[in-house]
């Protein structure tokens, strides 16, 4: 586990080399990160193992990438939530995530410095469920106009899971993402959105 530094890759690089490696990162103000620079892709994730980024990750899209889409490996203990960005991938952009399992209403953000109450919802947000959140980060570039895919843990048990949509912080309160409902409640379907206002 490291912090304030990053570890980055330049091709492919398998999570899974080694069965009792763990790739971490401290989960703070000033974290540490996993960086994939153009065509470079971390590979051999796996559910409920420690093949994932259990912390930051951080993709620099270069001016010679060839690939459309980035997957962020990401997720927390053995629990793998990954993030897939597509569409327009802008050149010389940058930008990072993690995920946090647990209500982020409750759980401080390390970007913001702060909570964020899922009482604080823009008009047609009927709630926002306690089970976790990805924080996200931009650091060059803009991500207006990406397409933004997300692994779901299980929201079998809570209800509205017939209308899932993906929500942003946009600073004040949760906003739809616009995209399309989840494939079904269950853990490991996926849901999507743009991260314009993210």
């Amino acid at each position: 586990m490291f912090t304030g530094a990053e570890y980055a890759i330049f091709s492919e690089f398998a999570l899974n080399i080694d069965p009792t490696s763990v790739w971490s990162t401290t989960r703070s103000s000033s974290p540490g990160y996993f960086s994939a620079v153009g065509d470079a892709a971390y590979e051999g994730k796996m559910q409920g193992t420690n093949f994932l980024v259990d912390g930051y990750v951080k993709y620099y899209r270069s001016t010679s990438a060839t690939v459309s889409s980035f997957e962020f490996p990401v997720g927390q203990g053995s629990e793998l939530r990954p993030v897939i960005i597509s569409a327009v991938i802008p050149d010389n952009a940058s930008f990072a995530t993690a995920w946090f399992t647990g209500d982020p209403g409750l759980i401080i953000d390390p970007t913001d410095g702060v909570t964020h109450d899922r009482n604080s919802k823009s008009p047609g947000v009927v709630s926002v469920l306690p089970l976790g959140f990805w924080d996200w980060q931009t650091f060059a570039g803009t991500a207006t106009g990406m397409t933004i895919t997300v692994s779901i843990p299980d929201v079998s048990a809570y209800v509205h899971t017939s209308s899932l949509i993906l929500l942003g912080w946009d600073g004040a309160r949760w906003i739809n993402l616009g995209g399309t409902a989840g494939a079904g409640p269950y853990s490991n379907n996926w849901a999507n959105g743009n991260t314009e206002g993210a």
